[in-house]
């Protein structure tokens, strides 16, 4: 199986997505990951809290939950920004990102090229489209334009054709791991 860290945080373990999910490289520089909508079904009574049941909240009932999203999002945890970016700021925080990620030399401006052609055509090719993705990093990562290192923040948006789920990650922001 293959996984892919945040580069920037792969001492962390901060995964982005794995193998499991089928996705596309674009230009060398950019990873569509394709999912699917899922809800996890999870029962609250079955968590070990190391204490004895107590007869009362047997009476009571524990509420079993679920969670839905992309397949990805949840097997990874990957996390919504609380406080999405603004174009703007989007495009602030890219411009700072892309110089921390490793390109060969005699291909940097090459690659960075293609970047930029991806993101405007694909994120920003209109005002409204760039307010359609949905903002994520890994757990327990938090996104300050004024520290550094910057965790990878994922763009998720849904197929016009499917409504199935992508994601946009950045090739060269990834650290594949076999296991």
């Amino acid at each position: 199986m293959l996984v892919f860290l945040d580069k920037n945080f792969a001492d962390d373990h901060k995964e982005l997505f794995t193998d499991v999910n089928k996705f596309t490289l674009i230009d060398d520089v950019i990873y569509e990951v394709d999912g699917k909508t899922v809800t996890e079904k999870f029962d609250s009574s079955a968590v070990n809290t190391g204490a004895n049941a107590s007869a009362e909240e047997a009476e009571e009932g524990a509420e079993d939950g679920s969670t839905r999203g992309p397949d990805f999002v949840l097997a990874c945890r990957l996390k919504k920004l609380d406080n999405p970016f603004s174009k703007k700021e989007y495009l602030t925080y890219l411009k700072n990102y892309l110089k921390t990620l490793d390109f060969p030399e005699d291909q940097k401006k090459e690659l960075q090229a293609k970047i930029q052609k991806y993101m405007l055509t694909n994120v920003f090719p209109d005002k409204k489209k760039f307010a359609e993705f949905e903002q994520y990093v890994a757990e327990e990562l938090f996104v300050d334009l004024t520290t550094q290192p910057y965790p990878m923040i994922c763009l998720l948006n849904y197929r016009e054709d499917t409504d199935a789920p992508y994601m946009v990650v950045f090739k060269h922001g990834c650290l594949e791991q076999k296991l």
